[in-house]
């Protein structure tokens, strides 16, 4: 195994210390980069949550698969948390009302075998 000697170590040392004061760059100012989405771009966010949980709270339905509904219930509640206070909630209100549905028919509805 080979050994460094103390003075090589000193040398290394000095070659990768980030504070030698000639290799500061002075009067570099770091210009963030911000992405400023519109609204219509947040929005356009949520409507595709509430379009999925339409579809899938419909397919769980009509299907009656539960994976379905579950599926529903989450794009709902994503929906929810990424909503703005001037989103229209009769959307969601009736998406969720969709979704609670289909959970409740997929396990207590006609063909949910409860006795067996």
């Amino acid at each position: 195994m080979a050994t460094v000697s103390g003075s090589r170590i000193k040398s290394l040392a000095k070659t990768n210390d980030v504070k030698r004061p000639e290799s500061v760059v002075r009067g570099f100012t770091m210009t963030p980069v911000v992405k400023n989405l519109t609204t219509e771009q947040e929005m356009a966010a949520t409507d595709f949550y509430i379009l999925f949980a339409l579809i899938f709270g419909t397919a769980a339905l009509i299907l009656k698969v539960r994976f379905c509904a579950w599926q529903s219930l989450t794009f709902v509640c994503m929906s929810l948390a990424n909503s703005k206070a001037k989103m229209d909630l009769s959307q969601l209100a009736s998406t969720f009302i969709i979704a609670s549905l289909a959970i409740i028919m997929g396990y207590f509805g006609p063909s949910a075998n409860l006795f067996k």
